[in-house]
């Protein structure tokens, strides 16, 4: 399904999301918090949340434009963390994506260059996963 579907106890709307099983695979507890009431959940890695949103910018429409754009920027913030924080994560979840087959390892690729160009600090993090992608 591509509709979004509701959810009362977090009375919000879930959509469905392409590649969840690269995204989620390695996910970690995390504590969800709306005002006196918590749940845990699952979130994943921010390496693979970055990546995720480079391969998910790159297969939008064109009317979903504007969504790309914001997922360029967040894996850029990322990348740009993780590749001073985290350089490990970075590589080793690299090296998962390209695992995925070169189409994926492709779609990667363009996001990432489209990422770097409006955002340069993410160059750093981009020199990680660039090699590995490409091999």
């Amino acid at each position: 399904d591509v509709e979004p579907v509701f959810i009362p106890r977090f009375r919000a709307a879930a959509a469905p999301i392409k590649f969840l099983s690269l995204v989620m695979r390695d996910a970690q507890p995390a504590a969800a918090v709306d005002g006196t009431t918590a749940s845990l959940i699952v979130v994943p890695s921010p390496a693979r949340f970055a990546l995720h949103k480079l391969l998910v910018s790159q297969t939008r429409s064109v009317i979903q434009q504007t969504k790309g754009g914001k997922d360029l920027h967040q894996a850029a913030l990322l990348l740009e963390v993780l590749a001073e924080d985290r350089p490990d994560d970075l590589s080793a979840v690299a090296v998962a994506f390209a695992e995925s087959g070169p189409a994926v390892a492709r779609k990667v690729l363009r996001g990432l260059e489209a990422a770097v160009k409006r955002w340069p600090d993410a160059e750093q993090g981009a020199g990680i996963v660039r090699p590995v992608l490409s091999e």
